[in-house]
Order: structure tokens, then C-alpha cells, then sequence
């Protein structure tokens, strides 16, 4: 669950926009297309509930990615053999284009890439 994700200005510019970035596919147009200034992303990621089982032992180990415009601005950790995970982790990242999506990814870390045969 992703509690919180805010926007907020930084470096003590005037606030333009504080309102959650949405996470669900659909379109920010609400958003001004020109705002002046750098801004304060406030990320809160709390806990999964009921992730797909990615091991054969039927568990999983996630992490959760963020990426802006394409790059991946935070990663959390990597919670081992857990459905429902509780990460209780934050991030604050720079931002300063309001119009870039931001994406969120949950993924499973796979040990499997790091044996060697």
C-alpha cells in the first residue's frame, strides 16, 4: 500500500501544487504544464498485502520500485519470504517536472540469478 505520495515545493519556493500523484494509470491533467521550481516528492510506503507466491516454496521476496520519466528515483528493501510484506519505509525525492508519470512497481528478487552451475 502506498500511503502517501505527495508533492510539495522545495528550496522555499512559493507552493504551486500539493496534492497526491496519482498511481493508478490515468491522466494528471490537472496538473499547471509550466511550474517554475524544483519540488519535494514525499514517498510513504507502508506494507503488501496478498503478493503471488513467486517461490517454490511458496513464498516470495519483494521490493518496490519507483521511477519518474523512466528512471528509477527509490528502491526499497527487499523483504524476504513474505506475502505481506511491512516495509514502513520513506523517501524524498527532487523533482522538477510535474508532468512526468511516476510509476511504482512491486517486484520479486530471485536468488536463482546468483547460483552458480
Amino acid at each position: 500500500m502506498l500511503d502517501s505520495c505527495k508533492l510539495k515545493s522545495a528550496c522555499n519556493l512559493p507552493l504551486i501544487y500539493n496534492k497526491k500523484i496519482n498511481t493508478s494509470g490515468t491522466s494528471n491533467a490537472d496538473v499547471p504544464l509550466a511550474d517554475p521550481g524544483m519540488y519535494q516528492l514525499d514517498i510513504t510506503l507502508r506494507k503488501g498485502q496478498s503478493l503471488a507466491a513467486r517461490d517454490r516454496g511458496g513464498t516470495s521476496d519483494p521490493y518496490v520500485k519507483f521511477k519518474i520519466g523512466g528512471k528509477e528515483v527509490f528502491r526499497s528493501k527487499i523483504i524476504h519470504k513474505n506475502l505481506n510484506p511491512v516495509w514502513e519505509e520513506k523517501a524524498c525525492i527532487l523533482v522538477d517536472h510535474l508532468r512526468e508519470p511516476l510509476y511504482v512497481k512491486v517486484s520479486h528478487f530471485c536468488f536463482c540469478l546468483f547460483v552458480f552451475h
